[in-house]
């Protein structure tokens, strides 16, 4: 290959084109500790391409030849690829083979196998794959080239098209495969006008590197992939028919063998630049051991509900491309035209080990040449990949190398060896009701071989690799075959049949299990329908089991034909009753409807089994719902799932009256000494503490870990914790460092409305990542009480914000003074010592600043709108208008002040100063030029910046500040106007009362600390609490 000279690129490169589908397979055995630096040692590998999924071609055994540099002849004989070092970054993955050396790339040539498996016939045609390798000092790569046996792009996987195909079609339904295409290779099939039945699919690439084979498949001699992966071919079922599915599920044979399994698939990860990193493992019979490593996949299923896709195209039922990234996916709306087309699946961004394979492809539509590059780190060091390193290498292939199979000879061979094999029909010889001898048609040579050895009857049978290849080119062609006829069972009515469902009085069908099975023409066969607990048989439907034929739950008939024959169920009907008792001074209704209940009553109503019933309290003017009881608890949503009877009690109590703050009158007295009492503690990492404003006097408790909890605030039983959660987001929280769920604010009209607002770091690591843009994100969302079942289904993303790195996310929310409600947005410069890019001082990010939007209201294209008096940032370009102030470093705590209106935030340093700002709306306070009050970049402009009221330095013992409130309460009347705030790192904690103007007119050291101070907050009569991410609340109080 060409060899460039160029400087060492990421590891990580997201390219995106479409391409086809391969197999790669390698094993060999090291001693002593791992050489990283040397050069990989030699290794065996097989590989196989898919075209549409249906199409199958590749070579199942090769030997992959590391060497420091290309010979000068190049690449040697077609079971070899050689693997030449190149200087590091030499080849580009962007799916052009322009930087490969062609003198170093191996043809292979194999047949493609039209239409397999769904199609009852095999077209077998001559083609040609081209495989190229290459390694330098931290990445392999690997170059895969074929014609397209339908000379065309399959990216459409199982794609959604709405209305009639021409097969009578209603609403959406998978893409129906539009049969073979024309050119070569395709042309020249025996079947070309033959039309699959099953759904469109994409073309693929596997690449598989076994990492343990006990078995030897991959040896000098083995028969190397389909023996290795293939069911359980030695020890499962050795008469089975070695053909189509019952061999398509992939598993090792032996347990402990495991292999590293690529695919590239053109629908699915080509759009993510990525191939899928699966990891083969032992499995016995239909069960499948192919799994994906760890990490979120490139990919996501797109799934009807209600009838239609739950995701479409931002854009519209116009769209009419293959892929749909999960940036542009929006909820379905519309009403769908015959037509119609939506993709299937949602591609994104993959994570962790199944993102270890960078690959992108390109498609040459003149020629039909698909062209597919991969690269991986030689060693990942992960448990589920095979690592390439320096070791013992692989001995040369006994193999031959297959030119071309020879169709002549292997009728001849076919008619020599196999008499008795396929006799007439094919009905073979028999021992009762099982084979005396495999059925081997149109299969491949390695099956041909396993097969052969799997029945004793068939030992001496001694075939070379070319025989068996010859045969199989024979076979392939033939176009009837009817040993067997197959009977197909389907259960209807039963999302989930329990084993033995449905059964035959010959051995065979025991479905769910086993629903499809050969038996012998003219078998007596009797089907029965067993009971299921719920279920009541129905019917059956069929040609041989056809309504009024048959009666009761067996079916008798003569197979002579092919059948497919439908058991169906349905539901028992069970109902339960729901009783439930509302306290005075409110009411609950519930959907579906049938509870009503009046204040102080009792109201019953029955439900289907399994159904899934939500309460609802309303409760009457002046009062809140207090408690369920029984089957329900917590003050939050009520949803009961109807598995036997249900008991749900409501209890309502009277708000309290709104507290009015205190305000100082006169000279301010002198700054008291306070104290701590101790409230609450078993809390997990406690980040921020607040109120609804809904009268319950109720505190909101944030844990970082994407939990909020409940202290009940009651005068009369004191302050508890309540059992469960309020809100549980752990499965889109990234809960690590700094990061989490960091803060949630109430709608001024929470009461009426039930709509709050989080802020939560997510990233592509979580179960259900929210990030669209990047693979860290800040999400800034809107939950309703009552809008869904369960409350987490309620979420509206508001904003999402990339974080370049994991600290310094802000994570403060707190709506504002003014009468319209608009949500404030403390947002850290996102992270790295010393902003090392520039936010803080950057008008076209929103990090580093305080921001300010409408959350009533949207602009076009935004989940919110801009306040019209947001500073406008005039003569900066591209400066986003949510921003209120900037020139933040990380706001961690900010709150207002509910008489003045001030803004108070604390905003952590980076070395020399902590500070508290004012912040107003149009003002940079500074940083990255400035921190605190002194320069952070020399020579800055201190001038330049709004000033902070009060910097505290490292000299005087601070390390990260945390922001307060101003105390408004009325216990300790003194402490009236004075902001608390703290140091999280010391447990300082601190007061001030600020002049009005720029600075403080008294500042107060406490005797009281607490350790890890994490944030302050408001019950609603102002009185304020602190808290210890250790786990403790404390109110503060009067000595």
């Amino acid at each position: 290959m060409r060899m460039h000279a160029m400087t060492n690129g990421p590891r990580w490169l997201n390219l995106l084109l479409p391409a086809g589908m391969l197999l790669l397979s390698a094993c060999t055995t090291s001693s002593g500790p791992e050489d990283t630096t040397g050069t990989p040692a030699d290794s065996y590998f097989a590989l196989a391409v898919t075209d549409n999924s249906h199409n199958h071609a590749g070579a199942r055994i090769l030997l992959l030849d590391f060497m420091d540099q290309a010979p000068a002849a190049g690449a040697g004989p077609g079971n070899v690829v050689i693997s030449p070092r190149i200087n590091n970054a030499a080849i580009s993955i962007d799916g052009d083979s322009t930087d490969w050396d062609s003198a170093n790339l191996t043809t292979i040539k194999g047949l493609v196998q039209n239409n397999y498996p769904l199609s009852q016939f095999i077209d077998a045609v001559a083609t040609e794959i081209t495989v190229g390798s290459a390694w330098d000092a931290d990445y392999i790569y690997f170059l895969v080239q074929w014609e397209d046996a339908g000379h065309s792009r399959s990216t459409q996987y199982r794609k959604w098209i709405y209305g009639d195909q021409g097969g009578g079609e209603s609403g959406w339904t998978a893409k129906v495969h539009s049969g073979a295409g024309t050119g070569t290779p395709n042309e020249s099939a025996a079947n070309v006008g033959h039309v699959l039945a099953g759904s469109e699919d994409e073309d693929r690439v596997y690449l598989m590197f076994p990492i343990t084979d006990s078995g030897n498949a991959f040896a000098a001699d083995g028969l190397g992939c389909a023996a290795f992966c293939h069911a359980n071919l030695s020890s499962d079922n050795p008469f089975q028919n070695y053909t189509g599915s019952d061999v398509a599920v992939m598993h090792t044979n032996v347990d402990g063998d495991k292999a590293d399994v690529w695919q590239w698939k053109s629908s699915r990860t080509a759009p993510a630049g990525f191939a899928d990193d699966m990891l083969l493992t032992y499995a016995q019979g239909s069960d499948n051991g192919l799994m994906p490593d760890a990490g979120a996949a490139a990919y996501r299923n797109n799934a009807l509900e209600g009838g239609n896709p739950r995701f479409m195209h931002a854009s519209g039922l116009a769209y009419s491309g293959d892929a749909l990234p999960q940036a542009q996916a929006a909820d379905f709306r519309g009403s769908p035209a015959a037509g119609d087309q939506i993709p299937s699946v949602i591609t994104q961004a993959p994570g962790g080990s199944r993102a270890d394979i960078a690959a992108s492809a390109s498609y040459d539509p003149a020629s039909g040449r698909w062209t597919v590059e991969f690269r991986r780190l030689r060693d990942t060091g992960h448990a589920d990949d095979r690592q390439f390193l320096p070791g013992r290498d692989a001995q040369p292939l006994t193999v031959p190398v297959i030119t071309a199979p020879d169709t002549a000879a292997g009728s001849t061979l076919y008619g020599n060896l196999c008499e008795g094999c396929h006799k007439e029909n094919g009905i073979g010889s028999l021992s009762g009701n099982s084979w005396q001898y495999p059925r081997i048609q149109r299969t491949s040579g390695s099956l041909i071989l396993k097969a052969i050895q799997t029945v004793p009857a068939m030992g001496g049978i001694r075939l070379t690799h070319q025989d068996a290849e010859d045969i199989a080119a024979f076979l392939q062609g033939q176009s009837t075959f009817s040993a067997t006829y197959r009977l197909s069972t389907v259960v209807s009515g039963i999302a989930a049949p329990p084993p033995g469902t449905v059964t035959s009085s010959r051995p065979g069908i025991t479905c769910p299990d086993t629903c499809d099975y050969n038996f012998l023409p003219g078998s007596a066969i009797t089907l029965k329908a067993n009971d299921v607990s719920g279920y009541v048989f129905s019917g059956w439907s069929g040609a041989s089991c056809s309504e009024g034929t048959q009666t009761g739950a067996t079916c008798s008939f003569t197979l002579d034909s092919e059948q497919n024959i439908t058991a169906s169920y349905t539901p028992t009907t069970v109902s339960y009753t729901l009783t439930v008792t509302t306290g005075a001074n409110g009411r609950v209704s519930s959907t579906p409807a049938g509870i009503a209940c009046a204040p102080s009553s009792i109201c019953t109503a029955t439900f289907s089994e399994g159904a899934t019933v939500t309460l609802s309290a309303s409760p009457d003017s002046g009062y809140r719902l207090d408690a369920w009881g029984d089957d329900c608890s917590g003050s939050a949503g009520c949803t009961v799932k109807m598995a036997g009877d249900r008991n749900v009690s409501a209890t309502f109590a009277q708000n309290l009256g709104a507290a009015t703050p205190c305000v100082v009158s006169g000279q301010p007295p002198t700054i008291p000494d306070i104290s701590l009492e101790e409230v609450v503690s078993g809390l997990s990492n406690p980040v921020h503490v607040t109120n609804a404003g809904d009268g319950s006097n109720r505190l909101f408790i944030v844990e970082q870990r994407g939990t909020v909890r409940i202290v009940q605030n009651d005068t009369q039983n004191g302050t508890t914790l309540q059992a469960g959660y309020f809100l549980d987001i752990r499965d889109r929280v990234r809960n690590a460092g700094e990061m989490g769920l960091l803060s949630i604010a109430f709608h001024p009209d929470f009461t009426s409305n039930g709509r709050f607002f989080v802020n939560y770091v997510s990233d592509s690591s979580e179960p259900n990542p929210q990030c669209t843009t990047s693979n860290r994100c800040t999400i800034v969302s809107e939950f309703t009480l009552g809008a869904t079942a369960a409350l987490e289904d309620s979420e509206r993303i508001i904003l999402e914000i990339a974080q370049p790195y994991g600290n310094h996310n802000g994570g403060q929310l707190a709506f504002g003074p003014e009468p319209t409600p608009y949500l404030y947005i403390g947002m850290g410069d996102g992270g790295g010592a010393g902003d090392p890019d520039g936010n803080g001082q950057d008008l076209t990010t929103l990090l580093g600043a305080m921001l300010r939007i409408d959350i009533d209201n949207k602009d076009s294209g935004l989940e919110y709108a801009i306040p019209a008096d947001n500073p406008t940032w005039s003569g900066v370009s591209g400066a986003r208008r949510e921003i209120w102030a900037s020139g933040l470093r990380n706001p961690w705590r900010f709150s207002f002040d509910p008489v003045t209106g001030d803004l108070y935030a604390a905003d952590v340093g980076q070395s020399a100063r902590e500070e508290i700002d004012i912040v107003k709306g149009g003002l940079n306070y500074g940083w990255n030029e400035v921190e605190g009050d002194i320069c952070y970049t020399p020579g800055c402009d201190l001038n330049a910046y709004a000033p902070p009221i009060i910097a505290p330095p490292r000299s005087e013992g601070w390390y990260s500040i945390t922001g307060g409130m101003v105390y408004r309460g009325s216990a300790i009347p003194d402490l009236c106007g004075v902001y608390l705030y703290g140091d999280y790192v010391k447990g300082f904690l601190r007061g001030l009362r600020y002049d009005g103007a720029n600075g403080t007119s008294a500042l107060k050291a406490f005797t009281p600390s607490v350790n890890n101070l994490s944030s302050f907050g408001y019950d609603e009569n102002y009185e304020v609490y602190a808290l210890n991410r250790g786990g403790r609340l404390y109110k503060i109080i009067s000595p």
